[in-house]
């Protein structure tokens, strides 16, 4: 564990983007099988790191895990607001969290999640929300584990068109 470095990302670590899409990629691949039913699309990856980049690091933050050079786990969130009528309240949302299969078990998602909880704080949120699928069963366990509490069920219904 003394090997892990913890490490917010910005534009220049081109290396480690690349390491990243690939476990982005890797993480929706396990979701699906976990029954989330809206697929990454073809370059969902390269996507969604060209939606975060701009901002990177002021609207949102992108923490990895790198052991000898390689990325075995990220976290990443951005900021929110609650509704009007429920005070305006910022929020800080953990939308992905990926720890590869070969280093669960080992504390690197309580370290990434202390990191982001710490950038969070520090920008003065007044509360951290995430989604868990619901057939998820460790990582529902995780957050508990965590501190976190089980608020709301997302239903989804899908109508597909041939």
């Amino acid at each position: 564990m003394s090997d892990i470095i913890i490490k917010a990302i910005t534009e220049k670590d081109i290396d480690l983007i690349a390491q990243i899409k690939k476990l982005f990629a890797q993480m929706y691949e396990f979701f699906t099988q976990k029954g989330l039913t809206i697929s990454l699309v073809k370059n969902g990856e390269e996507i969604w790191m060209d939606s975060i980049l701009p901002t990177l690091n002021r609207l949102n933050i992108l923490f990895v895990a790198v052991e000898h050079d390689e990325v075995i786990g990220f976290i990443y969130g951005y900021f929110s607001f609650t509704r009007e009528h429920t005070g305006s309240l910022k929020v800080g949302v953990i939308s992905e969290t990926y720890v590869k299969p070969g280093s669960r078990k080992k504390g690197i998602g309580k370290l990434l999640v202390a990191t982001i909880e710490n950038w969070f704080i520090s920008k003065d949120v007044h509360s951290i929300e995430l989604q868990v699928i619901c057939n998820n069963e460790s990582a529902l366990s995780f957050w508990g584990k965590s501190g976190y509490t089980r608020e709301s069920i997302r239903f989804r219904k899908e109508f597909i068109k041939s």
